[in-house]
Protein backbone atom coordinates (compact mmCIF):
# COMPACT_ATOMS: atom_id res chain seq x y z
CA UNK A 1 0.00 0.00 0.00
CA UNK A 2 2.80 2.23 0.37
CA UNK A 3 3.93 1.84 -2.82
CA UNK A 4 0.54 2.43 -4.26
CA UNK A 5 0.27 6.04 -1.82
CA UNK A 6 3.58 6.94 -3.94
CA UNK A 7 2.30 6.62 -6.84
CA UNK A 8 -0.81 8.33 -6.25
CA UNK A 9 1.05 11.15 -4.78
CA UNK A 10 3.28 11.06 -7.94
CA UNK A 11 0.39 11.70 -9.49
CA UNK A 12 -1.71 13.96 -8.22
CA UNK A 13 2.01 16.44 -8.02
CA UNK A 14 2.23 15.47 -12.08
CA UNK A 15 -1.42 17.05 -12.29
CA UNK A 16 -0.45 19.80 -10.36
CA UNK A 17 3.08 20.57 -12.52
CA UNK A 18 0.74 20.15 -15.81
CA UNK A 19 -2.09 22.51 -14.72
CA UNK A 20 0.35 25.13 -13.53
CA UNK A 21 2.24 24.93 -16.93
CA UNK A 22 -0.48 25.29 -18.88
CA UNK A 23 -1.82 28.40 -16.88
CA UNK A 24 2.04 29.72 -17.21
CA UNK A 25 1.65 29.35 -21.14
CA UNK A 26 -1.56 30.87 -21.17
CA UNK A 27 -0.65 33.73 -19.30
CA UNK A 28 2.59 34.38 -21.31
CA UNK A 29 -0.15 34.17 -24.40
CA UNK A 30 -1.70 36.69 -23.10
CA UNK A 31 1.09 39.03 -22.15
CA UNK A 32 2.16 38.58 -26.10
CA UNK A 33 -1.62 39.02 -27.22
CA UNK A 34 -1.53 42.43 -25.61
CA UNK A 35 1.66 43.16 -27.42
CA UNK A 36 0.06 42.08 -31.01
CA UNK A 37 -3.49 44.18 -30.00
CA UNK A 38 -4.95 41.39 -29.26
CA UNK A 39 -7.24 41.27 -26.48
CA UNK A 40 -5.43 39.49 -23.89
CA UNK A 41 -8.76 38.59 -21.24
CA UNK A 42 -9.63 36.56 -24.26
CA UNK A 43 -5.95 35.12 -24.95
CA UNK A 44 -6.03 34.18 -20.92
CA UNK A 45 -9.31 32.70 -20.99
CA UNK A 46 -8.43 30.48 -24.69
CA UNK A 47 -5.59 29.43 -22.19
CA UNK A 48 -7.81 28.24 -19.65
CA UNK A 49 -10.07 26.70 -21.78
CA UNK A 50 -7.28 24.47 -23.25
CA UNK A 51 -5.82 23.94 -19.48
CA UNK A 52 -9.41 22.33 -18.97
CA UNK A 53 -9.53 20.33 -21.91
CA UNK A 54 -6.72 18.83 -20.80
CA UNK A 55 -7.82 17.58 -17.98
CA UNK A 56 -11.46 16.71 -17.93
CA UNK A 57 -10.48 14.87 -21.48
CA UNK A 58 -6.68 13.72 -21.76
CA UNK A 59 -6.26 12.84 -17.65
CA UNK A 60 -9.21 10.77 -17.50
CA UNK A 61 -7.99 8.53 -19.15
CA UNK A 62 -4.46 8.68 -17.63
CA UNK A 63 -6.02 8.14 -14.32
CA UNK A 64 -7.15 4.96 -15.49
CA UNK A 65 -4.09 3.62 -16.47
CA UNK A 66 -2.00 4.98 -13.78
CA UNK A 67 -4.45 3.04 -11.26
CA UNK A 68 -4.41 0.25 -12.83
CA UNK A 69 -0.63 0.57 -12.79
CA UNK A 70 -0.94 1.01 -9.28
CA UNK A 71 -2.56 -2.16 -8.72
CA UNK A 72 0.01 -3.98 -10.36
CA UNK A 73 2.72 -2.59 -8.53
CA UNK A 74 1.09 -2.71 -5.23
CA UNK A 75 1.76 -6.54 -5.59
CA UNK A 76 4.87 -6.67 -7.70
CA UNK A 77 8.57 -6.73 -7.07
CA UNK A 78 10.66 -3.23 -6.76
CA UNK A 79 12.36 -3.41 -9.72
CA UNK A 80 8.47 -3.88 -11.50
CA UNK A 81 7.97 -0.74 -9.83
CA UNK A 82 11.17 1.18 -10.88
CA UNK A 83 10.06 0.30 -14.38
CA UNK A 84 6.80 1.06 -14.57
CA UNK A 85 7.72 4.11 -12.43
CA UNK A 86 9.82 5.02 -15.11
CA UNK A 87 7.55 4.63 -18.31
CA UNK A 88 4.91 6.38 -16.30
CA UNK A 89 6.96 9.54 -16.05
CA UNK A 90 8.20 9.35 -19.30
CA UNK A 91 4.16 8.81 -20.34
CA UNK A 92 3.33 11.88 -18.60
CA UNK A 93 6.02 14.18 -19.78
CA UNK A 94 4.78 13.16 -23.21
CA UNK A 95 1.44 13.84 -22.75
CA UNK A 96 2.38 17.35 -21.23
CA UNK A 97 4.34 18.15 -24.32
CA UNK A 98 1.38 16.84 -26.53
CA UNK A 99 -0.94 19.09 -24.67
CA UNK A 100 1.09 22.23 -24.95
CA UNK A 101 1.87 21.93 -28.28
CA UNK A 102 -2.04 21.05 -28.97
CA UNK A 103 -2.53 24.41 -27.42
CA UNK A 104 -0.67 26.36 -29.54
CA UNK A 105 -2.16 24.95 -32.45
CA UNK A 106 -6.07 25.23 -31.27
CA UNK A 107 -6.47 28.07 -29.16
CA UNK A 108 -3.19 30.26 -29.36
CA UNK A 109 -4.57 33.24 -31.23
CA UNK A 110 -1.37 34.92 -31.84
CA UNK A 111 -0.36 32.12 -34.04
CA UNK A 112 -3.15 32.94 -36.47
CA UNK A 113 -2.48 36.51 -36.80
CA UNK A 114 -0.87 37.55 -40.19
CA UNK A 115 2.89 39.71 -40.06
CA UNK A 116 1.28 42.63 -41.64
CA UNK A 117 3.67 43.55 -44.64
CA UNK A 118 5.40 46.85 -44.90
CA UNK A 119 3.00 49.54 -46.22
CA UNK A 120 4.28 51.14 -49.32
CA UNK A 121 4.28 55.06 -49.95
CA UNK A 122 1.25 55.68 -51.89
CA UNK A 123 2.33 57.51 -54.75
CA UNK A 124 -0.26 59.57 -57.26
CA UNK A 125 -2.77 57.45 -58.69
CA UNK A 126 -2.99 57.77 -62.56
CA UNK A 127 -5.93 57.32 -64.35
CA UNK A 128 -7.10 53.73 -65.44
CA UNK A 129 -6.07 52.42 -68.75
CA UNK A 130 -8.97 51.97 -70.48
CA UNK A 131 -10.64 48.81 -72.00
CA UNK A 132 -9.90 47.75 -75.78
CA UNK A 133 -13.41 47.50 -77.35
CA UNK A 134 -14.93 43.78 -77.98
CA UNK A 135 -14.73 42.93 -81.44
CA UNK A 136 -18.73 42.78 -82.82
CA UNK A 137 -20.65 39.59 -83.44
CA UNK A 138 -21.49 40.15 -87.43
CA UNK A 139 -24.23 38.44 -88.93
CA UNK A 140 -24.51 35.26 -91.29
CA UNK A 141 -24.59 36.44 -94.53
CA UNK A 142 -27.44 34.36 -95.93
CA UNK A 143 -30.15 35.13 -98.91
CA UNK A 144 -33.71 35.41 -97.77
CA UNK A 145 -34.92 35.12 -101.58
CA UNK A 146 -36.61 38.54 -101.48
CA UNK A 147 -35.01 40.57 -104.53
CA UNK A 148 -34.08 44.16 -105.53
CA UNK A 149 -35.92 45.59 -108.77
CA UNK A 150 -34.62 43.92 -111.73
CA UNK A 151 -31.16 45.03 -112.72
CA UNK A 152 -30.42 46.17 -109.28
CA UNK A 153 -27.61 44.91 -107.23
CA UNK A 154 -25.58 45.95 -104.38
CA UNK A 155 -21.98 45.62 -103.39
CA UNK A 156 -20.92 43.11 -100.83
CA UNK A 157 -17.52 44.21 -100.59
CA UNK A 158 -16.05 47.32 -100.97
CA UNK A 159 -14.74 48.50 -104.56
CA UNK A 160 -13.01 51.58 -106.18
CA UNK A 161 -14.38 53.61 -109.65
CA UNK A 162 -11.48 55.62 -111.22
CA UNK A 163 -12.50 58.97 -111.96
CA UNK A 164 -10.71 62.22 -113.59
CA UNK A 165 -10.28 63.74 -109.57
CA UNK A 166 -9.00 59.84 -108.94
CA UNK A 167 -10.08 56.79 -107.03
CA UNK A 168 -13.53 56.94 -104.95
CA UNK A 169 -13.85 54.55 -102.81
CA UNK A 170 -17.59 52.49 -102.81
CA UNK A 171 -18.46 50.81 -99.18
CA UNK A 172 -20.45 47.42 -98.82
CA UNK A 173 -23.96 47.81 -99.35
CA UNK A 174 -23.72 49.94 -101.77
CA UNK A 175 -26.18 50.20 -104.85
CA UNK A 176 -25.32 49.84 -108.47
CA UNK A 177 -27.29 48.80 -111.97
CA UNK A 178 -26.38 45.96 -114.38
CA UNK A 179 -25.35 47.70 -117.72
CA UNK A 180 -24.27 44.15 -118.77
CA UNK A 181 -22.59 41.42 -117.65
CA UNK A 182 -19.49 42.41 -115.87
CA UNK A 183 -20.42 46.20 -115.63
CA UNK A 184 -22.27 48.03 -113.17
CA UNK A 185 -23.09 51.98 -113.05
CA UNK A 186 -22.92 53.25 -109.61
CA UNK A 187 -23.15 57.11 -108.32
CA UNK A 188 -19.71 57.48 -108.79
CA UNK A 189 -18.89 55.84 -112.36
CA UNK A 190 -18.58 52.61 -114.26
CA UNK A 191 -16.69 49.87 -112.77
CA UNK A 192 -16.12 46.21 -113.19
CA UNK A 193 -17.20 43.57 -110.66
CA UNK A 194 -17.65 39.71 -110.51
CA UNK A 195 -20.60 37.97 -110.17
CA UNK A 196 -19.36 37.32 -106.07
CA UNK A 197 -19.15 40.99 -105.58
CA UNK A 198 -23.10 41.63 -105.74
CA UNK A 199 -26.04 41.11 -104.74
CA UNK A 200 -29.77 41.63 -105.45
CA UNK A 201 -30.62 39.32 -102.58
CA UNK A 202 -32.25 42.05 -99.59
CA UNK A 203 -31.04 39.31 -97.10
CA UNK A 204 -27.58 39.64 -98.20
CA UNK A 205 -27.99 43.42 -98.41
CA UNK A 206 -29.38 43.98 -95.06
CA UNK A 207 -26.82 41.36 -93.53
CA UNK A 208 -23.93 42.98 -94.92
CA UNK A 209 -25.36 46.77 -94.44
CA UNK A 210 -25.70 45.92 -90.92
CA UNK A 211 -22.21 44.31 -90.69
CA UNK A 212 -20.56 47.48 -92.00
CA UNK A 213 -21.73 49.23 -89.56
CA UNK A 214 -20.96 47.03 -86.77
CA UNK A 215 -17.25 47.42 -88.29
CA UNK A 216 -17.51 50.74 -88.84
CA UNK A 217 -18.07 51.42 -84.90
CA UNK A 218 -15.95 48.48 -83.63
CA UNK A 219 -13.08 50.90 -86.06
CA UNK A 220 -13.94 54.01 -84.29
CA UNK A 221 -14.52 52.87 -80.88
CA UNK A 222 -11.31 50.95 -81.62
CA UNK A 223 -9.17 54.31 -82.70
CA UNK A 224 -10.94 56.24 -79.46
CA UNK A 225 -9.63 53.55 -77.48
CA UNK A 226 -5.84 53.78 -78.28
CA UNK A 227 -5.96 57.43 -78.50
CA UNK A 228 -7.32 56.92 -74.59
CA UNK A 229 -4.73 54.86 -74.23
CA UNK A 230 -1.80 56.96 -75.56
CA UNK A 231 -3.66 59.27 -73.67
CA UNK A 232 -3.04 57.47 -70.26
CA UNK A 233 0.68 56.19 -71.32
CA UNK A 234 1.33 60.40 -72.09
CA UNK A 235 0.28 60.88 -68.10
CA UNK A 236 1.89 58.33 -66.64
CA UNK A 237 5.07 59.16 -68.27
CA UNK A 238 3.99 62.95 -67.05
CA UNK A 239 3.60 61.92 -63.66
CA UNK A 240 6.83 59.62 -63.67
CA UNK A 241 9.09 62.89 -64.52
CA UNK A 242 6.97 65.12 -62.00
CA UNK A 243 7.52 62.38 -59.19
CA UNK A 244 11.39 62.20 -60.54
CA UNK A 245 11.80 65.87 -61.03
CA UNK A 246 10.41 66.46 -57.38
CA UNK A 247 13.23 63.92 -55.77
CA UNK A 248 15.79 66.01 -57.16
CA UNK A 249 17.16 68.77 -55.05
CA UNK A 250 16.84 72.24 -56.89
CA UNK A 251 19.85 74.44 -56.87
CA UNK A 252 20.22 78.13 -57.38
CA UNK A 253 23.10 79.73 -57.60
CA UNK A 254 24.03 82.74 -56.06
CA UNK A 255 25.78 86.64 -57.28
CA UNK A 256 28.35 87.95 -55.78
CA UNK A 257 27.26 91.44 -53.81
CA UNK A 258 28.94 93.91 -51.96
CA UNK A 259 31.82 93.17 -49.38
CA UNK A 260 31.75 89.47 -50.28
CA UNK A 261 27.58 88.88 -49.64
CA UNK A 262 25.88 86.65 -51.76
CA UNK A 263 22.09 87.99 -53.30
CA UNK A 264 19.87 85.90 -55.24
CA UNK A 265 16.63 87.64 -56.98
CA UNK A 266 13.45 87.18 -54.76
CA UNK A 267 9.87 87.91 -55.64
CA UNK A 268 7.22 88.89 -52.57
CA UNK A 269 3.67 88.64 -52.49
CA UNK A 270 3.73 87.60 -56.27
CA UNK A 271 4.61 91.61 -57.21
CA UNK A 272 8.40 93.34 -56.61
CA UNK A 273 11.33 91.67 -56.85
CA UNK A 274 14.53 92.43 -55.74
CA UNK A 275 17.91 91.46 -54.95
CA UNK A 276 18.22 89.83 -51.42
CA UNK A 277 21.49 88.96 -49.56
CA UNK A 278 21.12 85.69 -48.31
CA UNK A 279 22.20 85.45 -44.44
CA UNK A 280 21.68 82.04 -42.54
CA UNK A 281 22.59 84.10 -39.18
CA UNK A 282 19.80 86.21 -39.96
CA UNK A 283 16.61 85.48 -38.25
CA UNK A 284 14.09 86.26 -40.85
CA UNK A 285 13.23 88.24 -43.85
CA UNK A 286 13.59 91.84 -44.09
CA UNK A 287 12.30 94.73 -46.74
CA UNK A 288 13.53 98.16 -45.95
CA UNK A 289 10.48 100.83 -45.52
CA UNK A 290 10.21 101.73 -49.32
CA UNK A 291 9.84 98.14 -50.35
CA UNK A 292 6.78 97.37 -47.60
CA UNK A 293 5.37 101.16 -49.19
CA UNK A 294 5.09 99.70 -52.23
CA UNK A 295 3.63 96.35 -51.18
CA UNK A 296 0.77 98.41 -49.32
CA UNK A 297 -0.05 100.50 -52.52
CA UNK A 298 -0.63 97.54 -54.98
CA UNK A 299 -2.57 95.82 -52.40
CA UNK A 300 -0.80 93.04 -51.79
CA UNK A 301 0.21 94.20 -48.02
CA UNK A 302 -2.87 95.41 -45.62
CA UNK A 303 -2.83 96.08 -42.16
CA UNK A 304 -4.78 92.78 -41.49
CA UNK A 305 -1.14 91.47 -42.29
CA UNK A 306 0.91 93.25 -39.89
CA UNK A 307 1.94 91.69 -36.30
CA UNK A 308 2.60 93.71 -33.69
CA UNK A 309 5.95 95.36 -33.67
CA UNK A 310 8.63 94.04 -32.84
CA UNK A 311 12.23 95.48 -30.99
CA UNK A 312 15.80 95.19 -32.05
CA UNK A 313 19.18 95.90 -31.19
CA UNK A 314 21.42 98.04 -33.28
CA UNK A 315 25.00 97.23 -33.69
CA UNK A 316 25.91 100.47 -31.23
CA UNK A 317 23.22 98.76 -28.94
CA UNK A 318 20.63 100.63 -29.07
CA UNK A 319 16.90 99.67 -29.60
CA UNK A 320 14.57 100.41 -32.43
CA UNK A 321 10.96 99.33 -32.78
CA UNK A 322 10.53 97.52 -36.22
CA UNK A 323 6.98 97.03 -38.17
CA UNK A 324 6.55 93.40 -38.03
CA UNK A 325 4.10 92.05 -40.70
CA UNK A 326 3.46 88.70 -42.50
CA UNK A 327 5.08 88.46 -46.62
CA UNK A 328 1.92 85.59 -48.41
CA UNK A 329 4.40 84.64 -50.68
CA UNK A 330 8.28 84.76 -50.82
CA UNK A 331 9.72 82.82 -54.39
CA UNK A 332 12.98 81.93 -54.73
CA UNK A 333 13.86 79.69 -58.25
CA UNK A 334 10.86 77.51 -58.67
CA UNK A 335 10.39 77.66 -54.68
CA UNK A 336 7.80 79.53 -53.14
CA UNK A 337 7.28 79.30 -49.14
CA UNK A 338 3.77 81.33 -47.75
CA UNK A 339 3.40 83.01 -44.72
CA UNK A 340 7.00 84.31 -43.84
CA UNK A 341 7.23 86.61 -41.07
CA UNK A 342 9.16 89.59 -41.78
CA UNK A 343 10.50 92.72 -40.44
CA UNK A 344 10.58 96.61 -41.88
CA UNK A 345 14.60 97.45 -41.48
CA UNK A 346 14.30 101.08 -42.18
CA UNK A 347 14.02 103.83 -45.05
CA UNK A 348 18.35 102.76 -45.90
CA UNK A 349 17.74 99.06 -44.73
CA UNK A 350 18.54 96.30 -46.49
CA UNK A 351 16.97 93.27 -47.92
CA UNK A 352 18.01 90.17 -46.17
CA UNK A 353 16.74 86.88 -46.64
CA UNK A 354 17.26 84.56 -42.84
CA UNK A 355 15.72 81.88 -41.25
CA UNK A 356 11.92 82.08 -41.55
CA UNK A 357 12.91 81.37 -45.76
CA UNK A 358 15.44 79.03 -45.27
CA UNK A 359 13.74 76.71 -42.58
CA UNK A 360 10.46 76.63 -44.62
CA UNK A 361 12.08 75.89 -47.79
CA UNK A 362 14.04 73.54 -46.16
CA UNK A 363 17.08 75.04 -47.58
CA UNK A 364 20.84 74.81 -47.37
CA UNK A 365 23.18 77.61 -47.71
CA UNK A 366 26.39 76.06 -49.68
CA UNK A 367 28.78 79.14 -48.34
CA UNK A 368 31.42 77.21 -50.29
CA UNK A 369 30.36 76.94 -53.77
CA UNK A 370 27.65 80.52 -53.44
CA UNK A 371 24.79 78.43 -53.52
CA UNK A 372 21.27 77.74 -52.16
CA UNK A 373 20.25 74.13 -52.48
CA UNK A 374 16.03 73.12 -51.70
CA UNK A 375 15.59 69.94 -50.49
CA UNK A 376 12.85 67.88 -51.91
Amino acid sequence: MKIFTRIFVFFLLVVALNYGSLQVVGFFHSVSAAGAEIDPVAARQTARAAAQEFLFHTWPAMAAVITLVSALIAFGARLLTLLVGGALAVGTFLVMHRSLVTYQERYNPISAQVTPSTPQPASESAPAKPPKPAKPTLLPVTATGELASPGVYYLLSAATVPTKEGITGLPRGTKVTLVKPGIYLSSAGKLSLSETQVTNDLGKLHSVVTNERLSQEFLRTNAEAELQAQAHEHEQAIARAKAQFASIPKVVNLKPGRNGARTVPVQINGGITRDFVVDSGADGVAIPSGAMDELMRNGSLTESDFLPDITMATADGSRLKRKHFILHSVKVGETTVANVEAVDTGSNGTYLLGMTFLIKAKATYDTANGRLIFNP
